[in-house]
């Protein structure tokens, strides 16, 4: 069964209004929520690590406090690219414009891949270099590197599912995407 075009025009507008009419107030604390509980389930991640890490070892702890910089750097491209993933999809959405929704969020995936991917790779060639400037020890090295180089190989896989987030959060479902997140961090 296929519906009309005035059809699914309407049904457009009708969440559009939602999202443009009324007060502010409860709309952002409609959105806000959801994304708070995912937010913190991810920190929680973190978090836990670093405890589990620390009951290793000093050394261990040491290591991993030197990739934080490295990793959040390379996170930070795909918040990036989300943010503005975000903000052009939800443009095309108020306009109606099906098509271009679909291609700017097959766009900024694929843009956030490449990037991550050029990033990643030269992150990888270059790993002592970036360490030793932040000034890892020789001593740290081999813990920083047993860390890196696994997260490197898979950060694009990390990635994805964030820009992929953004775009879901576009449409003004934050439900689905702080669903995501905690489901990952479990």
């Amino acid at each position: 069964m296929t519906s009309s075009p005035s059809a699914n025009t309407s049904a457009q507008k009708s969440g559009i209004n939602r999202m443009t009419e009324g007060p502010v107030g409860p709309s952002l604390i409609r959105l806000s929520i959801p994304m708070i509980f995912g937010l913190v389930s991810i920190l929680l991640i973190n978090l836990v690590d670093t405890f589990y890490i620390s009951l290793i070892g000093v050394r261990e702890l040491v290591a991993i406090s030197f990739t934080f910089p490295v990793t959040f750097t390379l996170m930070s491209f795909s918040f990036g690219i989300g943010i503005g993933a975000s903000a052009v999809i939800s443009r095309a959405i108020g306009e109606g414009d099906h098509h271009r929704v679909q291609r700017l969020t097959t766009d900024s995936l694929l843009l956030v891949a490449l990037i991550i991917l050029c990033v990643a790779g030269i992150s990888f060639i270059s790993l002592r270099s970036i360490f030793t400037l932040m000034g890892a020890t020789d001593e740290s090295f081999p813990l920083i590197e047993e860390y890196m180089i696994p997260w490197l190989m898979g950060v694009v896989f990390v990635v994805i599912p964030i820009v992929g987030n953004s775009a879901i959060r576009a449409t003004g479902d934050t439900k689905t995407p702080s669903l995501i997140m905690v489901i990952a961090a479990v």
